[in-house]
């Protein structure tokens, strides 16, 4: 096997240049070429046998072991262009996307892959995860790097695939051509910054025929983007093809009933804070008199059935209030008015439902949403 110690990049015996080429006997050659062509065609042979990741509770570098869950979402990656993915804190989806985006990135040519994060430290941080697995794998199964490609933001491969991560913010991705768009806890970035970046991405993504769009996080509150993408995606009526995929915590291996226990006790017995954590929870908040399972289980029933259109839908009055009308009052009739409040710190609506009494099957006359939040 010839010397290939000048083909280092920087120095770095893990990172080759591009070009390399070895001179290997005919097994080998024909090993390695079998290797190749299984990693390409499953990402999940790829990650089980070539894919390092740091083990917090080895505290060692070793090849990862996926479990089930981590399979189905990379699959999913796979099969579809639109995924959200509802997921419980330290379940390992990150560590999912970061093995899909290398195993794109390894195996194709001229795909630009941007990861936004809601913090640049996080997305640097996945970069770094990426580095890692790419250094520690063989030489011949990777691609080269180009000179100017090996940098704390982004890496290049010799096959053209750039991965890039950045903050998100109102204007981080504009004029970028994507091919994968990853947006990492996407729920916790503040509501405007979330809209107004989706509103300059979004010609982007929409006008790519393949361009594909993961969006992944733990949830933060009963509104906002995340929230009402993954809810219209779970009840089936998004128009955008949505695929929804959600990780709970009893899926997560060596997590039960014990586990559950012993981390609400961390948390001062805060079950609250372990179903925003951990339980998949959309809380708002303020806790409400009806479970927030049961309030899901009666939207998906409303969902269901064939309602009436209303005859005008999201009147927008000042910026403060939205409102839906069914039908205009008339004298003749009585009304009753609910209101739900929020505490106007950005993690739910408030809003107000005006019903007529007459008959328990008419559907409601007025809706009015008001979002109190900062952001309005």
């Amino acid at each position: 096997m010839n010397d290939i110690s000048q083909n280092y990049l920087r120095g770095n015996k893990n990172v080759k240049t591009p070009n390399v080429i070895e001179h290997v006997d005919v097994n080998e050659y024909k090993r390695r070429v079998s290797e190749i062509i299984k990693c390409r065609k499953d990402p999940i042979y790829f990650a089980n046998n070539y894919y390092t990741i740091v083990s917090v509770r080895d505290s060692c570098k070793k090849i990862i072991e996926l479990y089930s869950k981590q399979e189905q979402l990379i699959n999913t990656f796979i099969d579809n262009d639109r995924i959200v993915c509802l997921a419980s804190r330290q379940s390992g989806k990150t560590t999912g996307y970061c093995i899909y985006i290398l195993w794109e990135a390894l195996f194709n040519k001229d795909k630009n892959i941007l990861i936004c994060a809601n913090k640049e430290t996080t997305a640097l941080e996945f970069i770094q995860r990426i580095k890692l697995a790419y250094e520690l794998m063989p030489l011949w199964l990777k691609p080269g790097v180009e000179i100017d490609g090996w940098n704390k933001k982004s890496i290049k491969f010799s096959n053209g695939c750039k991965i890039t991560g950045i903050a998100t913010s109102s204007d981080s991705a504009r004029g970028f051509s994507c091919d994968i768009i990853v947006l990492d806890e996407f729920s916790f970035v503040p509501n405007n910054i979330a809209s107004e970046f989706w509103q300059s991405v979004y010609p982007v993504i929409s006008s790519g025929k393949h361009t594909k769009v993961i969006m992944v996080s733990t949830p933060n509150g009963a509104s906002g983007l995340f929230y009402e993408i993954y809810e219209r995606a779970l009840l089936g009526i998004d128009e955008d093809g949505w695929k929804h995929f959600r990780i709970d915590w009893w899926e997560v291996p060596e997590r039960n009933d014990a586990w559950k226990r012993k981390t609400i006790a961390s948390m001062g017995g805060d079950i609250r804070q372990f179903n925003q954590e951990f339980g998949n929870k959309f809380l708002g908040s303020t806790y409400t008199l009806i479970p927030a399972d049961k309030l899901r289980y009666f939207k998906e029933t409303v969902e269901d059935k064939k309602q009436a259109e209303p005859i005008e839908e999201n009147i927008d009055l000042h910026g403060l209030f939205k409102l839906k009308i069914w039908e205009q009052p008339k004298k003749d009739r009585t009304y009753i008015l609910g209101a739900d409040t929020g505490e106007g710190i950005g993690k739910d609506f408030s809003t107000g439902l005006v019903f007529d009494i007459r008959s328990e099957e008419r559907r409601v006359g007025k809706e009015c949403r008001s979002r109190w939040s900062p952001y309005h």
